[in-house]
């Protein structure tokens, strides 16, 4: 996965920008793959409790 950040304010800035093409661009009007990118996440963030 190319450009993966491997420091907390790159991660940050990295998700920022997500949420803004979420937002704004054409991933949020894909509405067909919102399910998939939320269980994405949800399990991102259960890994980040478990960190």
């Amino acid at each position: 996965m190319p450009g993966v950040p491997t420091a907390a304010r790159a991660w940050i800035a990295h998700l920022e920008a997500l949420g803004e093409q979420l937002r704004d661009g054409e991933p949020g009007r894909r509405h067909w793959h919102h399910a998939r990118r939320y269980n994405a996440l949800v399990e991102a963030v259960a890994d980040l409790g478990d960190a």
